[in-house]
Parts: structure tokens; sequence; C-alpha cells
């Protein structure tokens, strides 16, 4: 039955077809050459996504469901709320105590928050009067340039060597058998001092 003609152009086909499509190049597809010009949703790690909308569900329950876009949301309250958890976070405390949710996904609800008011036209935009863009970016980089300045330095200390600081001595100590004599306090001196300067061999 297998051997059947039918049968084996059944296989010769489904052979073909498979190596047609293995043979066609990727990225044909107009879906393809479209897509891969918007941003990636897969990108945003599945973590994030998860701990974010466990921190939306705890606000669902608490005030109900896209609360927010009932009234004006005022952006320092969202960004307090949002350091507050950081914080808490970042000194050692994974889960909020009242809702049992992780901190970081709290503070990425409050920033999903804030770009959804900014997006729809609900935010209160109540931050400080920018007066210079780029005014963090020069305070961080001159601050940068110090303290890789005070590394290098404190490198320089570790390193250093007393002998790095020895000047040549211009006039050297006498060396002889009198010095040597004199040093000894004459303990052991084979030869008298006093004959050694009269035969003139002190310099």
């Amino acid at each position: 039955m297998h051997d059947s003609p039918r049968m084996m152009e059944m296989f010769r086909m489904f052979n073909e077809a498979t190596e047609r499509k293995a043979d066609k190049p990727l990225g044909t597809n107009p879906k393809d050459r479209i897509g891969s010009t918007k941003v990636s949703i897969t990108k945003l790690p599945a973590a994030g996504v998860i701990h974010g909308a466990h921190a939306m569900v705890d606000g669902a329950e608490k005030y109900g469901p896209f609360n927010w876009r009932d009234n004006k949301v005022i952006a320092s309250i969202y960004v307090d709320a949002a350091i507050r958890h950081l914080l808490n976070w970042f000194e050692g405390q994974e889960l909020a105590t009242d809702s049992e949710v992780h901190h970081l996904g709290h503070a990425i609800a409050c920033c999903a928050i804030l770009l959804d008011a900014q997006e729809t036209g609900n935010l209160v935009d109540d931050r400080p009067v920018c007066g210079d863009p780029d005014v963090a970016d020069r305070i961080l980089n001159r601050l940068a340039a110090i303290i890789k300045r005070r590394k290098e330095a404190k490198t320089v200390t570790m390193n250093f060597k007393p002998n790095d600081l020895e000047l040549p001595i211009a006039n050297p100590p006498m060396k002889g058998p009198v010095i040597d004599a004199l040093a000894s306090g004459f303990v052991g001196a084979s030869v008298s001092p006093l004959a050694l300067i009269g035969n003139g061999n002190a310099k």
C-alpha cells in the first residue's frame, strides 16, 4: 500500500514543497519589511512587563483600572512615588509591605502612568522650569573629571617609595682604615689611628 504510485507521488510533492520553502530567502514577506521599521515590543523583558502589570493590578483593585485617566496626573506625585520604591529596593527591601508587589514593579507602573498621562494630554507637568537642559550632563562630566583626578593621585601616592626622593650627596663620607677604626671605637683595631694619620693615610 505504501508503495502505491499515488503514495509515492504525494511523497514527491511534499519533498518538493519542503525544498522550495527551505530555499526561499528570509525577509521577503511584505509584512516583515513593514514590521522591521517599527518599535519591537518584544525587546522589553518579560520580568518588567509582568511586575509592572502586577503593580497595575494592585492599583486597579484599590482605585479601579485606569483610574488616573479620570483625573489629572500630577507629575511630581508619581515621580516621588517611583523614587521611594527605588530607594526601598536599593536598601534591600524587595516587596512593598502593603501590597507585596515588587518595588521595581511599582516604579515601572509609576513611569507607565506618567507616560500614558503625557501622551493623552492628562499630565500636570509641575517639573521645575528648565533653564538649561544640558546642566546635568555638564555637572556629571565635571564631577567625573574630579573623581578621575583624585583616583590617579591616590594611585601615585600608593606607588610612592622613599628612595624615589633620595638626592646624590655632594661630599660622600670619608672611607679608609682610620674611619673604620673610629667607627669601631678602636675595638679590635689592628692599626693605630695615629700611626695611620702620621703616614698620611687619612685624607
